[in-house]
């Protein structure tokens, strides 16, 4: 079994405004803009993406600041979303195009460095080629001005396609 990574991340605004719980986390100067992560469901021997499923998530930062825990919401659409550090406040209709979500409990320091990260296992997340992820806050995080984020979703592809 062969796991592919696609990566997408954000550096966020030059400031250190505290997040609250719900708060969307997005890149400066990018408001509305979701984390697009492309190419999860194409692998080399295949002309045409084929479904896969999404088993591990890794969320990095350039930062070893208070501990931030976040929920990465995951959609098949793209829709302009709230800037950041405003309510993540998606419509019904938004909604509808949701295909999971993965909790980032508290992030972990690495020791003698600048970065936090947190890994997530075991994961069950259906993915087309191209999903679209909203980083939204969970605690009262106090961010790095200019502090970078990168999540990293491993895919297996579906066998049966």
């Amino acid at each position: 079994m062969r796991v592919k990574l696609v990566n997408s991340g954000l550096e966020r605004p030059a400031n250190t405004t505290t997040y609250s719980d719900g708060d969307v986390i997005s890149a400066a100067g990018a408001a509305g803009t979701m984390l697009k992560f492309s190419g999860l469901a194409m692998f080399s021997d295949r002309v045409n993406p084929c479904g896969g499923l999404i088993t591990q998530a890794v969320l990095v930062k350039d930062s070893a600041s208070d501990a931030l825990e976040a929920d990465l919401y995951l959609f098949s659409e793209e829709f302009a979303i709230a800037a950041d550090n405003a309510a993540f406040a998606p419509t019904f209709e938004q909604m509808q195009s949701l295909v999971g979500v993965i909790p980032f409990p508290e992030a972990d320091e690495v020791a003698g460095t600048n970065a936090a990260f947190n890994v997530q296992m075991g994961l069950r997340v259906a993915a087309t080629d191209t999903l679209y992820g909203v980083l939204v806050a969970r605690n009262a995080y106090v961010p790095t001005s200019g502090e970078e984020i990168q999540v990293s979703l491993g895919v297996i592809r579906n066998l049966n396609t």
